[in-house]
Formats: structure tokens, C-alpha cells, sequence
């Protein structure tokens, strides 16, 4: 009987059907559908909401939805969906299913099969199918913890595919790099995020829905085309191929990762690897990578290397350059910059001022003529350990070219400048220390002057003109007092006004329930209601009002950044959550933010989320000292930050979880989960 009403009560029955409306994308409120259809593929998205894929006829549907009680489908179930379809964070529209009942079991059909441009050609959308292709590389979501990206090479075309978090580890999939791979699961358009808006993605459960059809050989060298190959393809080509390899000499070698080779033919190649380099600057090396470029030079990541010929190396010479010389090179045009790339040069200027961030990331900003320069000492972290600003020195490096990012829609990309990569223990000498007597000193020594000089001007003025300033203290007090009386009369007034409004109307509508007239009293609570929202909008904070939530945060947390940089990551607009909803979530991040700045002395701050059906979840990242979350101070000493935010996450069925180790940082994770009104 429940069904056949469930049955009645939709707008569209027909998996078909429902596949049109979402292949529509307009919204309709009353599109609530009861299909049936045979389950092909399940994937587990969080605990208990999962992907659904249904199949009919040829027609294939994901629907989502939480299995909440009652046993999971399998791939072969005769499933019967009862839901509606609902706008996602994306912008698009997505059917969500509110209860399932498996009419009987079978066989799941066969996955489509085929090459990987014929499966995401869009024709296969939403059936189970296979994607064959190499493994290139892996990297989490920035906005959604709950996802990881596999990026998948096959036929010169990169994808992206899109598998949980908990269904497969950053490590797990890092260890199958450079395999060709064959993943079980299914093309998607619709469910996009807002990092592949634009993109159709290939989702995958979990680690068992990856087989390996071939490892990376035991000897990946001696297959790997040489870079020399590259050099006719474009550079949106170059990160579609496979790894390539190339030959010379490791120059020079910082943040551990990252290497300068020059090759054979005496162009350089930004090489980073997998891990530490374990191989010394000035070996010859064999390296393979994945290849890119920023227009400029070549750049080989998820790098291994393994040792050449041994040959003689020869230090390439230091050449001396003075302030003007230095200056005229970072002025100049792109390719006398391009002349430095890999050469070792020596020169001569003054520390600028530092946070404790860039000592830690082991780089250092050096003035010389007006002009700033990166100095990464990474690789000899021990010679910089005794410099503070204002140390005058003699700095000698191999010099790194820095550029922006390559994008298929820049018409040429620019030269940012030139790092200074130093390498070897005697490359930093101090030649002079900052003097105690200096501006900064200087400056206060004459605020003090200037303070004791104001005092004693002040002090002789009180002595022969005590009757006046005691009239002035006495025009002071009244006019306190004054405004304290209006500020009292003000919040009296608005008290009266509010008394004298909804009481009033309250007891309209209590005595119409008396008198048995309830469509009078709703029509008095209604307007009762409507003078209480009015008053709470006269007092709510301006930064509800933004369009977007991401110029919503920005607001809140102006007032304190101080000066520190922020990056925010938070592209959905404000009106898909309620305004409560939304005070927590600005309550919650400007807390982190607060906290970030004032207890963990950050230098920047990133703050990124995705917003899903009702459910926000965001982190806010900092760069601080970090703390150990176990030991903090809690409300027993007065410290009420992180429980208030777990109060107001509390309140919205959320949570909120803290990671931090002293020196590492913080990342704030929230969960908000927006009640649904009836």
C-alpha cells in the first residue's frame, strides 16, 4: 500500500524520465520521483552516503543518497528509489533517493569495455565501464578531504578520476605510479566538483576496483624516450605523455626535492623528484620523469634518478657581480635573465626583514640596489642559522630561474625573477652585523625625548591653569554621563519598542486560541513573526549580506589579519545556506583565523571548502608555530575559543577536529550539517 501512494505521489516514474530532468538541469521543486532499475555499480562516498548506479533499458542514473537502515545493494539488485531531485554545490542537479527496497537479486551486466576516448566520450555516461591507461600521478583534493585525484594517461589524453579517501590511501595509490592500471567504475558529467567543473571524470570505489595490468619495468630507463623528442610538441602536449629521460649533471639542489640538471646539450631542466635526492651535486645522473614546461626551460616531475658515466667534474667558476651589475640584470629583459640559469655567481647585500615562515621553508629575502632576491639555503641550513636582518654579506649560488605557471589561456609566461640557490657550506660569509644604534632605536629613543618633554609641558600648563582643566574634567564627566543616559534611553527605547509590538501581539493571538479562532490567531502569530525578523535585521551583522561566502569570510576576518596573507577557496554562493547557518560557519573560521594570527603567529592562512547538498566542510590552514591539541588550555583557564567552536559545530549536528604539532602549523577540519526544515 506504501508504495503504490509512493508510486502516486511522484512526477516521474521511469528511470528514463528521470534521466531527461537531470540531463535538463532545471530545477524543479516538485520533481520527485519513485523508478526502478538494476544497481551496476556502488560507491561509498562517506560512511553511509553512497553513489548509486541504476540501470534500465539501456539508460544508466547516479543516484546518491544516505543507507540508513537496511542492508547496501550489490551490483545485480532490483532496486526500487523513492526521492527527489535537489541542486547540488555545484550548480547542477542530482536525484537523491530517500528510501530503497531491493525487489530481487541477479547478475550484474557487463562493464563497457573499449578505448579510453570511446568511454569518456560521453556516450557512456553513467554505466559501469573500464579505463585502461597509465598511472601518472595522485594528489588530494583541496577543498574536500573525502577525495583523492588519480590522473590517468592513455592515447596522448590525460583524465581524471576521482576515488574516496577512505576507499584508497595517498600512500596505497603513490605506490602504483607509472603502472598501467585498468579502474571498474563509471564516467560522470553532472556530480562535479568545483575543482573539475568543466571536466567529465571517471569515479572509482576503492583500491579493489584498480587492477594492475603491468608494473613499471625493473628497469624503467632503459625503455623511457629521451627529452630530445620533446622539443616539436606544444606545451599543453607535454603533461599528456608518459616519463622521459634525460642525461647530464645534477647543478645544484634545494629543498631536498627539487634539482637544476644541465644536460649534455647544455640546457637546463628543473627536475623534481619522487623523494629526498639521495645523489650529491656535480654526479652525473640519468633521470626519468613525467615532462612539462613553463615556456622557458623543461620540467620533470615524479622524478627517479640513478647514477651516469663517472666523469671528471670541474666546479664551474663563481663570477663576482657588483650591486649596479645585479641590478641591471633583474631590470633586464627575459633572456639576459635566461643567461643566469645555472650559472654560479657571487654578490653582495643587505638582509631584509623575515617572519619565522620563511626561516623555516630555509629562504631568505637579500637587498641589493632597491631590489629583493630569494636566498634558499636549504641544502646548508646551518649557514644561515647566525644571519638576522640587516647583516650585511657576501652570498654565492647557482642562480634559478622562478616563473609563473604555464596556462593553456596565457598568451606567454613571465619571468617572476631569479633564485639564488646556495649549496655549499662557505657560500655565506657575514661581513657586517646590524649596529645596535640604528633607525629603529633611534626612533624610539626620540619618542621618549619627545613623551618626556609633552609630560613636562603638560604637568607646568596643570600647575597655572588648575581651574581650567578641572572645568574641562568636569565637561568630560557630564558629557560621559550624558551619553550614557542616551545610550540607556536608546536601548530602552528599543526594548519598549519591541515589548510594546510582539507582546501585544502575542496576547492578540493567545486570546483568539481562547476564543477558538485559530486562522485569526495564525494570521497574528504570522505578522508577530514577521515584526521579530524585522528587528533581528536591524542588528545583524553586514557581512550575512555578501552574494558570494567566500567575500562573507573575507569581511569577517579583515578587521584581523594585520597584514597576513589569505587564501580563500570557498567559490559557492551564500544563499544556499541559511543565515544561522551561515553565523556559525563565520563565527567558526574567524575563531581559527583569530587563534592562527594571535596564539600561532601565522604568516599566511589558507581556507578552503566545498559546500554539498546541506553539508559544508571546510579547513582553515595556517603556517604558525603550531601547539599540541592534547595539552592546551581548555575552559578551565579561561580559554573558551575551540570550545566555543565546537558548541556552535555542535549545534549544527557538526564537528570539528584540530591537527597541530608544535612547529608545524595548524589545520582546523569542520563538518556542518544544516538541518533540513519541514
Amino acid at each position: 500500500m506504501l508504495s503504490a501512494i509512493t508510486l502516486l505521489a511522484a512526477s516521474l516514474v521511469h528511470l528514463g524520465d528521470l534521466a531527461t530532468a537531470v540531463e535538463a538541469d532545471t530545477y524543479d521543486h516538485c520533481a520527485e520521483f519513485c523508478v526502478t532499475g538494476t544497481v551496476t555499480y556502488v560507491l561509498n562516498f562517506q560512511e553511509k552516503f553512497c553513489h548509486i548506479l541504476v540501470e534500465d533499458g539501456g539508460i544508466g542514473v547516479d543516484i546518491m543518497g544516505t543507507i540508513d537502515p537496511g542492508p547496501a545493494p550489490i551490483p545485480g539488485d532490483r532496486v526500487r528509489f523513492d526521492g527527489a531531485i535537489v541542486p547540488s554545490a555545484a550548480g547542477s542537479i542530482v536525484p537523491v533517493f530517500r528510501t530503497l527496497e531491493i525487489l530481487s537479486h541477479g547478475e550484474s551486466p557487463k562493464p563497457v569495455d573499449g578505448p579510453a576516448y570511446e568511454i569518456m566520450s560521453g556516450r557512456h555516461d553513467f554505466h559501469r565501464a573500464y579505463l585502461v591507461g597509465e598511472l601518472r600521478d595522485v594528489e588530494p583534493s583541496g577543498t574536500n578531504p573525502c577525495w583523492n585525484y588519480l590522473s590517468i594517461i592513455s592515447d596522448a589524453c590525460q583524465y581524471y578520476a576521482p576515488i574516496p579517501s577512505r576507499g584508497a590511501t595517498i600512500t596505497e595509490l603513490e605506490a602504483l605510479i607509472g603502472s598501467t592500471v585498468k579502474l571498474d567504475g563509471f564516467p560522470d558529467s553532472h556530480n562535479c566538483s568545483f575543482k573539475f567543473i568543466d571536466e567529465r571524470r571517471f569515479l572509482v570505489a576503492d583500491l579493489n576496483k584498480i587492477e594492475i595490468l603491468s608494473r613499471p619495468p625493473d628497469d624503467p630507463f632503459e625503455k623511457a624516450p629521451p627529452v630530445a623528442a620533446l622539443r616539436r610538441l606544444s606545451p599543453e602536449m607535454m603533461p599528456r605523455l608518459g616519463r622521459h629521460k634525460a642525461e647530464g649533471r645534477l647543478i645544484t639542489i634545494w629543498q631536498s626535492r627539487n634539482a637544476l640538471l644541465m644536460m649534455k646539450d647544455e640546457r637546463c631542466a628543473i627536475v623534481s623528484f619522487i623523494g629526498p635526492v639521495g645523489i650529491p651535486r656535480g654526479q652525473s645522473v640519468e633521470v626519468i620523469g613525467y615532462p612539462s614546461t613553463d615556456g622557458f626551460m623543461l620540467r620533470l616531475s615524479r622524478a627517479i634518478a640513478r647514477l651516469g658515466e663517472c666523469t671528471p667534474f670541474t666546479e664551474p667558476p663563481t663570477i663576482p657581480f657588483s650591486e649596479s651589475d645585479f641590478k641591471n640584470h633583474l631590470s633586464a629583459e627575459s633572456l639576459t635573465k635566461i643567461t643566469l640559469q645555472g650559472k654560479r655567481v657571487q654578490l653582495c647585500g643587505t638582509v631584509a626583514d623575515f617572519g619565522e615562515g620563511q626561516r623555516e621553508s630555509k629562504t631568505l629575502p637579500l637587498g641589493i640596489a632597491g631590489r629583493l632576491l630569494d636566498i634558499d639555503f636549504s641544502s646548508v641550513p646551518q649557514s644561515c642559522e647566525k644571519i638576522v636582518p640587516g647583516c650585511r654579506v657576501r652570498v654565492a649560488g647557482t642562480c634559478v630561474l622562478a616563473t609563473e605557471n604555464w596556462s593553456s589561456l596565457s598568451s606567454g609566461t613571465q619571468l617572476i625573477g631569479i633564485r639564488l640557490v646556495v649549496d655549499r657550506p662557505n657560500d655565506v660569509e657575514i661581513l657586517a652585523r646590524p649596529p645596535w644604534w640604528n633607525l629603529t632605536r633611534l626612533t624610539g629613543v626620540v619618542a621618549i625625548l619627545v613623551f618626556i618633554i609633552a609630560a613636562i609641558l603638560i604637568w607646568n600648563r596643570s600647575l597655572r591653569n588648575l581651574s581650567e582643566k578641572r572645568g574641562r574634567e568636569l565637561f568630560r564627566e557630564r558629557s560621559a554621563s550624558a551619553l550614557a543616559e542616551l545610550k540607556t534611553t536608546e536601548r530602552t527605547r528599543l526594548a519598549a519598542d519591541i515589548h510594546d509590538s510582539i507582546s501585544q501581539i502575542l496576547t492578540g493571538a493567545a486570546m483568539q486560541l481562547d476564543a477558538g479562532e485559530t486562522n485569526a490567531a495564525k494570521r497574528i502569530l504570522a505578522s508577530c513573526r514577521r515584526e521579530l525578523r524585522a528587528c533581528l535585521w536591524d542588528l545583524r551583522n553586514h557581512a550575512l549580506d555578501a552574494e558570494n561566502f567566500a567575500d562573507a569570510v573575507r569581511e569577517t576576518i579583515a578587521p584581523h589579519l594585520r597584514g597576513r596573507a589569505v587564501v580563500i577557496d570557498l567559490n559557492f554562493p551564500s544563499d544556499k545556506m541559511s543565515e544561522a547557518f551561515r553565523h556559525a560557519a563565520l563565527c567558526i573560521i574567524r575563531e581559527a583565523t583569530v587563534n592562527a594570527i594571535r596564539h600561532g603567529r601565522a604568516e599566511t592562512i589558507e581556507i578552503a571548502g566545498e559546500l554539498s547538498e546541506r553539508r559544508l566542510v571546510f579547513t582553515v590552514t595556517d603556517d604558525g608555530k603550531g601547539f599540541d591539541p592534547a595539552n592546551c588550555h581548555g575552559s578551565a583557564d579561561g580559554h573558551f575559543g575551540i570550545l566555543g567552536m565546537r558548541e556552535r559545530a555542535k549545534a549544527f549536528n557538526g564537528s570539528v577536529k584540530i591537527a597541530s604539532k608544535p612547529g608545524n602549523g595548524t589545520k582546523v577540519s569542520v563538518v556542518l550539517e544544516e538541518k533540513e526544515t519541514k
